[in-house]
């Protein structure tokens, strides 16, 4: 599934945290967001970018409410949506390269982005 994040800011502008040593395996939170709307969108069309206003009930539902921390483990980086009120994880998305095939920003907007979702047992 392809999910959309509300009101969060531009993951770009997260500094970038590379441990001096390699084998320290240390998580670290380079940025955290109380509250972020997680909607499900259908799927793009073509090669057509993401838009926002595009995301009304029939078409994006909205499947939680949670808290976002964009993290750092080694060189490893990752979005981890957290039940703002358990902890519980909701989901996580690997931050890699290319970069587009798992954060993509929206075309109509700068506080919306679609996060690329996938389960790791398949």
């Amino acid at each position: 599934p392809v999910f959309s994040l509300g009101a969060m800011a531009d993951p770009s502008a997260a500094p970038a945290a590379v441990p001096e040593d390699d084998s320290d395996e240390c998580e670290q939170v380079l940025f955290m967001h109380r509250e972020v709307v997680v909607y499900q969108v259908p799927p793009r069309v073509g090669t057509r970018s993401y838009q926002a206003a595009e995301w009304v009930p029939p078409q994006a539902k909205q499947i939680a409410t949670c808290r976002m921390r964009i993290m750092s483990k080694g060189l490893d980086g990752f979005v981890r949506l957290e039940d703002s009120n358990t902890g519980e994880l909701f989901a996580e998305i690997p931050v890699k390269e290319p970069l587009e095939r798992y954060v993509e920003p929206c075309l109509d907007s700068s506080r919306y982005f679609v996060c690329r979702v996938e389960d790791r047992e398949t």
